[in-house]
């Protein structure tokens, strides 16, 4: 359901289980998007979160497949590190490749995050790219999102899609 909306373009916001702590998105109070898409940074930066076009955006990649993406590859569950991305991956994701051609990423697997590591499957099956954009559920000025309805107010004064509340995927008509 959320793989198809992000195939199509969409940005779907992700309200689900306990918000992670710290800065980071990890996948429960997040900002998805289909990263092959060349506009999808411009318009989340813009019509989203309402910052400058030069902030990266983070890829979320399957940890077994990581190398396959990155230069000394290495796990990274809690977007910590930054890694060069290789040359023959940039063009596949460029949403998410920086302007230093590195990205911060964040490694799942199905025992850690099975719901994303699906939805990964889900991208792969659709878009021939396992890989995801992910950024934090706010917006400029804001602090992340940790109730309904501060999602349900991002989704209804932003460019938004939709919102994912744990299993329930509401979309603007």
């Amino acid at each position: 359901m959320v793989a198809d909306c992000l195939a199509q373009g969409k940005v779907i916001g992700v309200m689900r289980g306990a918000a992670e702590f710290g800065p980071r998105a990890l996948g429960h109070r997040s900002i998805l998007a289909d990263p092959t898409r060349t506009d999808i940074k411009d318009r989340i930066n813009a019509r989203i979160k309402g910052r400058e076009p030069y902030r990266p955006l983070a890829p979320v990649v399957p940890e077994s497949e990581v190398g396959d993406w990155f230069e000394r590859p290495q796990s990274s569950p809690y977007m910590s590190i930054t890694l060069p991305w290789r040359s023959s991956a940039r063009e596949r994701a460029p949403a998410v490749v920086h302007a230093d051609v590195t990205g911060r990423l964040q490694t799942i697997s199905q025992e850690g995050l099975p719901w994303m590591n699906a939805l990964l499957e889900g991208l792969r099956q659709r878009t021939s790219v396992p890989v995801a954009l992910n950024t934090s559920l706010n917006v400029m000025g804001k602090p992340i999102a940790h109730s309904v309805e501060n999602a349900l107010a991002i989704l209804c004064t932003t460019g938004f899609d939709g919102v994912l509340c744990e299993e329930y995927l509401i979309e603007k008509p």
